[in-house]
């Protein structure tokens, strides 16, 4: 900062991970920050949350303890050094916070000491600094390569006063090491090597991203453990060709964490800036296959070629020169090389502002299901817009609104053919007919503190645009196929400005409608929520709109939740000897009969029952009353038994609901031996022997989630082969081999179910559709949850209840309101429901043909893939459908 008498300045942040933030002239500086005095405007200082940064970041987790602020661009041999989180004793090879090293063929390298995290004391909003004895013994880790294999070890100092656990109720509990490994930057692979220092159990964990676990890889990898005077080490043997490593090649840089956990550790520690969530591989740090000089020069020839095509003036002419004499003077001193990393990021963020200078609004199509999507060296605008969808379906065009400025922009965005904008308000009456609306996706953080863009806002008049300076808006347009003619589709989208000084922009658009009608496949989707029982039969508001997103995205199953509870409470009276009354299905006809308000056809609706036959009291249990008779006793069942009979019969005469269409889940998640009386496996199949001996009809679900290829779990299959329809195993532990096993049983339909959370990509929510196809299984494929948050915003991340920190919403519900929004994730999810639709009818028009092969090819590419695959995969299924169905 300075300050005179003609000239105030202040930074903003500056220079914050490498991205100048904002830079203002004539503003107040905090020495003109005096008591009694304070001018009106005060400059602030934000490090982390909402800094409107080209890239989100993810928010600081503790207490600060030093920052320093500049007036001018700092020199890289002026950086002083940052203080060393911990003892001098670790002796890091790399500049402790800067998260990079070396990874030396020969002397290998040595990490900073781990960031030991400071205690959360009230969830992201109050924290207590970590205390000094856990800093002063904060881990740290070596890592070089030894012949055909990686060596990591971890030196864990240990307190006297804080001794190891030896003891751990599990393999995640106690203390444990992790290293994290992903061979190539810009993938969403990486493989995580864990070891339970209290239990002295390792394990390794391939993932295809996060959330998804690779079932089929094993490790070879081994861990030697020992103790110390000053604590223990704990060495992984790893081989190189299991991380993708490639000896001799110095050009190869690849990303790495390491972390340190339990109470010796002072809680979490980890050396990479991850955050809360350990999985947060974008914040990886990095290793360099080669020196410290040969990844500068490598960055820096990058650096050349991406700016080849600008002219840079003389001042930016000369800063790459005095960049290219620094680099090469860094040589291998780690002192100069995290400062030298830094000024080739800010130059390059001076040619964006070049290169872009004189542009005030841009509009791109970057990555949209990702996050960073603010404008860089690689940048187009879009000159026009082009999208090919089937017939009867949903497509998503989005795309980046960027606001180079310092002013506010503002403007309205329409679908309109060539028509004066200064008559945008009188435009043809006739909309554009696949025009499914504008939305915002607007950013915001997960529980690890990282922001990505996920809710998606309608726009204030369906056209409303507000984008702050030097900001980028997400902006989503839907485009609906649904009764719309095969044929091609003309017609711009147009950007009034209503900010002087910004043209308005017009872009044609051109929508390709296939005659590939998805209308004639009919697929079912059944999504865990709360919104269809609990919120309609308990709350006052109006629950059209809610129900109403449900509909939109051919939610068809009905979750009608726990009979007798207070939102469904359908069970008749009874008395001592089992006799039964009249049920009141009123709860029911008003969750159907809304279902149908909202557009949900009657013959599409099924019905999808939770009945917790293994807890106390439960099934038969009537909204707080409890039955007079022994649960299972022959009163009992025959009141079972006559309940069964009434809701069929009630279902199939107003509704049409035959009792192939209501599904009931007996008990949640059984696990055990089967044969084990007193396990939830055993009874689950006890008490779906029972339904079935009084209702022979009943569509009885099981949903496992333990599982392995294990002789037990493949008996305790066989065995729900015998008594259930539907099989709804956990899809994160599937391998190969029991999903041949599953589909061998001939179960009647396999469902799948995901836990997912707001940490997890799109593309996890879209595949999970495309890994049922590839199965073999049914296109339901079920996650937890809808609508539900652990704290009491869905948006928020920091008010959880207790210690439970679960976002799983991906619709954004106000229940008191009745209002809701959806979400990228879940957008993500219905494209994948709709691809699933897509590949039924692919494989229906390829029966016998030459085709079908090359049909189960692209479903299984799509199912290890992220969205820019699926996108492929799907306009490929889409040809072969086009050309299928015109023979």
């Amino acid at each position: 900062m300075s300050n005179n008498s003609s000239h105030h300045k202040i930074w903003d942040i500056n220079y914050f991970d490498g991205v100048l933030v904002a830079a203002r002239d004539k503003a107040v500086s905090f020495c003109d920050l005096t008591a009694g005095n304070d001018p009106r405007y005060y400059p602030m200082l934000m490090l982390g949350g909402e800094a409107r940064t080209a890239k989100p970041r993810f928010q600081l987790d503790g207490v600060i303890d030093d920052v320093r602020i500049y007036d001018h661009e700092v020199p890289m041999d002026d950086v002083p050094p940052a203080a060393p989180a911990g003892s001098a004793a670790a002796a890091p090879a790399a500049a402790a916070g800067d998260n990079s090293l070396p990874l030396s063929l020969t002397a290998g390298a040595v990490t900073a000491p781990f960031q030991v995290l400071d205690v959360d004391l009230q969830a992201g909003v109050v924290f207590r600094q970590a205390a000094k004895v856990f800093t002063d013994h904060a881990a740290h880790a070596e890592i070089k390569v030894q012949s055909d294999k990686l060596i990591v070890e971890f030196i864990c100092p240990v307190s006297p006063a804080h001794p190891v656990e030896r003891d751990a109720s599990g393999f995640w509990r106690g203390e444990m090491v992790e290293f994290f490994w992903s061979p190539d930057p810009a993938a969403q692979n990486y493989y995580q090597f864990c070891c339970n220092v209290s239990l002295r159990r390792s394990d390794a964990i391939a993932w295809n991203g996060v959330g998804k676990r690779n079932n089929n890889w094993r490790s070879n990898f081994e861990v030697q453990f020992s103790e110390t005077s000053s604590g223990y080490r704990v060495k992984m043997i790893i081989p190189l060709s299991e991380l993708g490593i490639e000896p001799g090649n110095k050009s190869k840089v690849y990303r790495a964490n390491f972390t340190r956990s339990g109470k010796s550790a002072g809680g979490r520690s980890t050396w990479a800036a991850v955050g809360q969530n350990f999985h947060n591989i974008d914040a990886f740090g990095f290793v360099i296959s080669g020196t410290l000089a040969d990844f500068l020069d490598l960055k820096f020839a990058e650096l050349k070629q991406r700016i080849a095509g600008i002219t840079l003036n003389e001042q930016l002419s000369g800063k790459l020169a005095s960049l290219e004499r620094s680099i090469s003077a860094c040589g291998n001193d780690p002192a100069k090389f995290a400062a030298a990393k830094r000024h080739m990021e800010n130059f390059e963020n001076e040619v964006v502002m070049h290169s872009l200078a004189g542009k005030k609004l841009i509009i791109s199509q970057p990555d949209m299901w990702q996050d960073d999507i603010a404008p860089s060296l690689l940048t187009r605008p879009v000159r026009s817009f082009k999208v090919r969808m089937a017939q009867n379906s949903i497509a998503f065009l989005p795309f980046a609104v960027s606001n180079m400025t310092d002013r506010r922009f503002l403007c309205r965005i329409k679908c309109m053919d060539t028509f004066p904008v200064s008559r945008f308000d009188n435009a043809p009456a006739q909309r554009f007919p696949l025009d499914g609306g504008f939305r915002e996706a607007i950013p915001h953080d997960d529980n690890s503190g990282k922001s990505f863009y996920d809710a998606l806002a309608p726009l204030p008049l369906g056209q409303l645009l507000r984008v702050a300076p030097k900001d980028t808006a997400a902006v989503w347009l839907t485009l609906s196929g649904i009764g719309i003619a095969p044929g091609v589709y003309r017609t711009n989208i147009v950007i009034k400005s209503a900010t002087a000084g910004f043209d308005n922009e017009v872009i044609p658009l051109e929508v390709e409608v296939l005659p590939v009608d998805l209308a004639s496949v009919e697929t079912d989707t059944a999504l865990y929520n709360y919104i269809q029982s609990r919120f309609v039969n308990t709350f006052s508001a109006d629950p059209t709109e809610l129900l109403s997103l449900l509909v939109a995205r051919n939610v068809n199953y009905l979750y009608c939740n726990v009979p007798g509870a207070e939102d469904m409470d359908i069970y008749p009276s009874f008395d001592a000897d089992g006799n039964i009354g009249e049920c009141d299905f009123a709860d029911l006809d008003n969750l159907i009969d809304s279902y149908i308000r909202c557009g949900m056809p009657k013959e599409r609706i099924k019905l999808w029952f939770y009945l917790a036959m293994d807890y106390p009291g439960y099934c038969l249990k009537s909204n707080g009353k409890t039955f007079p008779f022994p649960k299972f006793s022959p009163q009992w069942q025959s009141a079972f038994a006559g309940f069964l009979r009434q809701l069929y019969d009630h279902c199939q005469s107003k509704y049409g609901i035959s009792p192939e269409r209501i599904v009931f889940c007996p008990v949640d998640e059984p696990q055990g031996d089967c044969d084990n009386q007193e396990s939830t496996m055993y009874k689950a199949c006890a008490f779906a022997r029972f339904i079935k001996s009084v209702a022979p009809q009943a569509r009885l679900m099981a949903n496992p989630f333990s599982f392995s290829d294990a002789p037990l779990h493949r008996k305790n299959f066989a065995r729900l082969a015998e008594c259930f329809d539907i099989l709804s195993p956990y899809s994160g532990q599937l391998t190969p081999g029991m999903v041949s096993y599953i589909n061998s049983l001939k179960f009647k339909e396999v469902w799948t179910y995901n836990i997912l959370q707001k940490f997890h990509a799109p593309y996890a929510y879209c595949r999970k559709l495309w890994e049922n196809m590839h199965h073999g299984f049914s296109t339901v494929s079920t996650y937890w949850h809808v609508d539900q948050s652990d704290g009491g915003d869905a948006f928020c991340p920091f008010d959880y209840s207790g210690s439970r920190r679960n976002d799983y919403a991906t619709i954004f519900a106000d229940f008191s309101g009745g209002r809701g929004i959806l979400s990228r994730r879940h957008e993500a999810y219905f494209l994948g429901s709709q691809d699933a639709r897509l590949i039924t009818l692919c494989r229906r028009l390829a029966q016998g043909k030459p085709e079908a092969a090359r049909i189960e090819s692209i479903i299984a590419r799509g199912a290890e893939g992220d969205m820019s695959i699926i996108d492929e995969c799907r306009n490929e299924l889409l040809t072969i459908a086009l050309q299928l169905g015109n023979r």
